[in-house]
């Protein structure tokens, strides 16, 4: 009994930090200028608003027009810098042909976004590109 009530305490902790670092921001708003894989889905350069779902820690949504049509959902596990973030940013893996949304770091926080991508896996060559974007809270 007590194994399980351990477990469940450090589960509730887990998601705990999770749902503390979704709720640090509203929504992101960025311009990706490369075609970019993110999670299953394809998206055009262009502009997009990144916004955590209402109740789950690990998923985002993103929108285009402003925030005004659904794109695609993302899921992400939190990942920790050993310095806080400068700027918030978007960091993009890719091999120079394609570009796969990897990261997300809001600034002034040391924890951010480790983006769940299949299509990273595939990259041979990989190349980081920093994408600033702008915090919405």
């Amino acid at each position: 009994m007590r194994i399980v009530r351990a477990f469940f305490v450090l589960s509730a902790l887990t998601v705990a930090a999770l749902e503390a670092n979704a709720a640090s921001f509203n929504a992101v708003n960025v311009n990706l200028p490369y075609t970019v894989m993110a999670g299953e889905q394809r998206l055009q350069p262009g502009d997009y608003v990144i916004k955590p779902v209402s109740g789950r820690s690990d998923i985002f949504a993103l929108y285009t027009d402003g925030g005004m049509k659904f794109a695609t959902f993302v899921q992400a596990v939190g990942a920790e810098k050993g310095v806080p973030a400068k700027t918030t940013e978007i960091v993009l893996h890719g091999d120079g042909n394609e570009f796969v949304m990897d990261q997300l770091w809001i600034e002034g926080d040391s924890r951010g976004f480790q983006f769940l991508n299949p299509a990273s896996n595939k990259l041979s060559e990989q190349h980081t590109s920093e994408v600033t974007a702008s915090l919405v809270r």
